[in-house]
């Protein structure tokens, strides 16, 4: 309670103690009429004091009631949104989970099919290295026996020249021989030619 109070109080008290006084001591109607009235007004103050502190204090509770009411609605809030907040959070953190799961079940998957795509590979490594030593192998081959076919042909070609060479020796011979033979033959005709010119 502040001073204004306090002194109210203490007035009405000393103002009710005069009218108490004039009472039990039968004073004159005029000293009790003006005890009360003195009292009256100082009860009339005090009262105007409280009523005027009541409504002080009514609108004081009414505005921290506003004010608490705006503090609640605006708690309430906060905790809705932190809850919805909450809530989102979990369901990224389960929506992370599963993504989590399912890339470390893609990761073994991937590691599991590279592995087979590895061996896969050396596989046809392999083969292919297999079928590259097959068709040199091969290659080689056809050209050593296309090399003896080749040299063989050379032998038989330089054979058929040489049977050739001397065919047309034998026969540049003979065509020789009967040449000489008509030239013989000339020579016989021409002196025998002579020797009747030379009779006659």
């Amino acid at each position: 309670m502040d001073g204004l109070g306090e002194e109210s109080i203490i007035k009405n008290k000393l103002a009710f103690q005069l009218l108490k006084a004039a009472v039990e001591t039968s004073q004159s109607e005029p000293i009790c009429s003006q005890a009360l009235d003195i009292f009256l007004t100082e009860l009339s103050v005090y009262s105007t004091s409280v009523l005027t502190k009541q409504k002080q204090i009514q609108l004081m509770n009414t505005r921290q009631q506003s004010h608490f009411l705006s503090d609640l609605e605006t708690v309430v809030s906060e905790i809705e949104e932190t809850r919805a907040d909450i809530e989102k959070l979990k369901q990224e953190l389960e929506w992370e989970g599963l993504r989590r799961a399912e890339k470390l079940e893609y990761d073994a998957i991937a590691r599991k099919n590279m592995a087979t795509l590895q061996l896969e590979i050396a596989s046809l490594e392999a083969e292919q290295q297999r079928l590259n030593q097959a068709f040199d192998f091969r290659k080689t081959l056809l050209h050593n026996v296309g090399g003896g076919k080749a040299g063989k042909k050379r032998v038989d070609d330089d054979e058929g020249e040489e049977g050739e060479a001397e065919g047309r020796d034998e026969h540049g011979d003979g065509r020789r021989g009967a040449n000489g033979a008509e030239e013989t033959a000339g020579d016989e005709e021409e002196e025998g030619a002579c020797d009747e010119m030379d009779v006659s």
